[in-house]
């Protein structure tokens, strides 16, 4: 039986992951192919029903992908489903169940859960990825069943407030009550963590505390996870005197747990895994954690297939299942006992996922171990006092006994932040890392593979695995790709260059949202450590803004500012024309502007710097416009390049006619936000520079161009053009 569910669900899981990559209509031949293959096996029914299990994963998959409607202005009636707003600006997104489907909507507050509503807006398909190592939106909500989004126009209009006992409406009105009790409270209280790990409501987190958390390597404790479910299960079996006696308790008040957190995919499998390990026991059965294990996951994917793309859903299966595999194992290295056993599931869970923090933080926390044998169980009371608190505070309004329980939750997680403070603080506390690909994780598993069987270290297995961990070692950073990408920022400008023996210097970094959520993202995707140069080219918010939140996360060895930019907290240099800085052979940089005394215009005092690499010659030019560039010309011949970065997003006062031909660009690449108010590029220039190769982040988006033997690659994100140019 064990072996069937967990084959199952394995088999399961594939045919998903096959039909993210092919269609139907080639995948489901494939499958049939296979099952007659299968006739010619001894164990044909096994592998029958395996690929039975394939085929049922890819069609469940194809199936759940709601299909995206036409974009246009239009009216939608529906009923309101999960609602976030910002008080601030009474501004709130929220999901729109319709007869078309579920929308994402966008505009002012005004509706809660389950009120019937009318909207009306543009309908779009939201925009994917268009930079490498950046968050996926469109995926992500495809995986929740929306295709589309509805940029809203005015305020929701109330058809019918919703039913009270409807179950969106009372599930809004419970999680409205807990958070009203655990916020009620002086100075001493943090609702912010304490609605996080009791409700998995993190909206309140500040980006300091999730970030220390997170470098300490005990983020999880910040989530709603099966700890949680474990404290609800153990309060429930001592009220009723025992676990047999527990479970019809148990179901319902974990059924209700589940669903007033959101049906989080960590608290349902625990709570799936927890009622059938009970009812095994209580039946007289030999109860098995991996089949349990299997067979949660296999009835959430039967449900929601996407699920397995979720990250909440792989560190909770990834975790659970290195617990059930690697404790007996590691404590056969840590001993066993009190701190012996905990140690052994913190290093048996931190092993199983830690490609997944690899591959979504971009970090590895060496304290994370020690870290949790101290936190976790200061945040395990903050849940166990918080889930009291909730409940007597959601049905009982008494303040002064809630301010007390507060307090002192309060207490204990200011204690935990301090504490995981002081373990960042240490030196090599935690290592950034590149995004692993799929062969870095493969060979990571198979070095646990001596911790399960330690016999095969004595056969020849060893040497595949000694193969593994040097195929380890070589790919666990991003191999170098030397050349220049030009990141997709919307209307601003950031472009990275890296060098063949893996430097890198980031030249501007967009405003301060695409700093956050792309410049720094790229970074951390190409395990960048230490940039050994930033350049902004002036002061501009578009440009300098996201430079100081990249700066934040990841230090500069060398900051070049133009204009009237500054940056508070760090040594800055301003460069003259001619200052040169060989970053190694063959890759030099050149400052060739702003020439003579200062421009009135901030745009004009840009910093113009050239980049020679290999045989290939970028210049980046900030905002320059008709005057910057005609200074330049006195120093014409420098300007010579094989890639032009458009001066000014395009505008129509820049890239004069005698300056293009100065520079004679073989492409020019322009760095502009889709649909700008600006409306850039300018038509002036695009008629200036006709017959050029030209390349927009607004179409293309990230665009990387490196030398080759015989000139210029070009790819793109988006497209996925790839175009070979003669250098000049």
């Amino acid at each position: 039986m064990q072996g069937c569910l967990i084959s199952a669900f394995l088999s399961y899981s594939l045919g998903v992951i096959a039909a993210t990559f092919l269609e139907l209509g080639v995948v489901l031949p494939l499958y049939l192919a296979l099952a007659l293959l299968s006739l010619f096996l001894k164990s044909r029914r096994m592998f029958l029903l395996l690929i039975l299990c394939m085929a049922l994963g890819s069609v469940r998959y194809e199936l759940t992908l709601p299909t995206p409607l036409p974009e246009g202005w239009t009216r939608l009636e529906g009923v309101v489903q999960e609602v976030k707003e910002d008080e601030e600006d009474r501004w709130a997104s929220y999901d729109l169940k319709t007869d078309l489907g579920l929308i994402r909507v966008f505009g002012k507050a005004g509706a809660r859960p389950g009120d019937k509503v009318a909207v009306e807006g543009m309908m779009e398909i939201p925009r994917g990825a268009t930079n490498p190592g950046q968050f996926d939106y469109r995926a992500y909500l495809l995986r929740q069943g929306i295709a589309n989004v509805l940029d809203a126009r005015g305020a929701p209009e109330i058809l019918e407030r919703g039913v009270p006992w409807s179950p969106i409406a009372l599930r809004e009105l419970i999680r409205d009550r807990v958070r009203r009790a655990l916020s009620t409270g002086g100075a001493l209280e943090r609702p912010d963590i304490v609605l996080g790990v009791v409700m998995g409501d993190r909206g309140l987190l500040d980006e300091h505390t999730e970030d220390v958390f997170a470098r300490a390597g005990v983020n999880h404790i910040l989530a709603v996870s099966g700890l949680h479910v474990g404290y609800v299960v153990l309060a429930v079996s001592l009220l009723t005197g025992g676990e047999r006696r527990a479970l019809p308790v148990l179901i319902a008040v974990l059924a209700v747990y589940a669903f007033v957190t959101g049906l989080r995919p960590s608290v349902v499998r625990a709570s799936l895994m927890t009622v059938l390990a009970i009812a095994g026991r209580a039946a007289g059965r030999q109860t098995d954690g991996l089949s349990f294990l299997a067979a949660s996951g296999l009835l959430l994917l039967l449900l929601r297939p996407a699920l397995l793309f979720e990250a909440s859903f792989q560190y909770s299966f990834a975790a659970t299942a290195g617990i059930l595999l690697l404790y007996d194992p590691v404590t056969r290295w840590v001993g066993r006992g009190r701190l012996g056993g905990a140690l052994a599931v913190t290093l048996a869970a931190g092993l199983a996922v830690l490609p997944l923090n690899a591959y979504y933080y971009h970090m590895l926390s060496l304290v994370s171990p020690v870290a949790n044998l101290v936190i976790v169980p200061l945040m395990g009371v903050v849940v166990l006092v918080g889930l009291a608190t909730a409940v007597v505070g959601s049905v009982v309004y008494l303040s002064p006994l809630l301010k007390v329980a507060n307090a002192f939750t309060g207490i204990l997680c200011r204690l935990s932040e301090f504490l995981a403070e002081v373990f960042t603080s240490l030196p090599l506390s935690s290592v950034i890392v590149g995004t692993p690909n799929p062969l870095t994780i493969l060979a990571y598993y198979t070095l646990l593979v001596p911790l399960l069987w330690p016999g095969l270290l004595r056969t020849r297995l060893v040497l595949l695995l000694a193969a593994s961990l040097v195929v380890w070692g070589v790919v666990l950073y991003p191999p170098p790709d030397p050349g220049v990408i030009f990141l997709d920022v919307g209307q601003g400008d950031a472009a990275v260059i890296e060098t063949p023996g893996g430097k890198y210097v980031l030249i501007d970094g967009g405003t301060e949202r695409a700093g956050e959520s792309v410049v720094l993202p790229y970074l951390l995707h190409r395990g960048v450590r230490v940039l050994d140069l930033v350049i902004v080219t002036h002061t501009h918010d578009d440009h300098a803004a996201g430079v100081i939140e990249v700066l934040k996360k990841i230090p500069a060895r060398e900051i070049w500012v133009g204009g009237t930019a500054d940056l508070p907290g760090h040594t800055v240099i301003r460069p003259r024309p001619g200052h040169v800085l060989q970053l190694e052979p063959r890759v030099v940089l050149t400052v060739l502007g702003p020439v003579g005394s200062l421009p009135a215009s901030e745009n004009d005092r840009s910093l113009v710097v050239r980049l020679d690499m290999g045989g290939m010659s970028v210049l980046f030019t900030g905002d320059i416009e008709g005057e910057g560039e005609k200074a330049l010309l006195t120093h014409a011949a420098a300007l010579d390049a094989d890639v032009l970065k458009a001066p000014h997003h395009g505008s129509a006062n820049s890239a004069r006619v005698d300056f293009l031909r100065a520079v004679e660009p073989a492409v020019v690449v322009i760095s502009v936000g889709e649909d700008n108010k600006h409306g850039l590029p300018a038509d002036l220039f695009l008629r200036r520079i006709e017959g050029i190769p030209l390349y927009r982040t607004d179409r293309h988006g990230a665009i990387r161009v490196r030398p080759s033997r015989d000139g210029l690659v070009v790819r793109t994100m988006l497209g996925g053009i790839v175009e070979k140019l003669e250098a000049r």
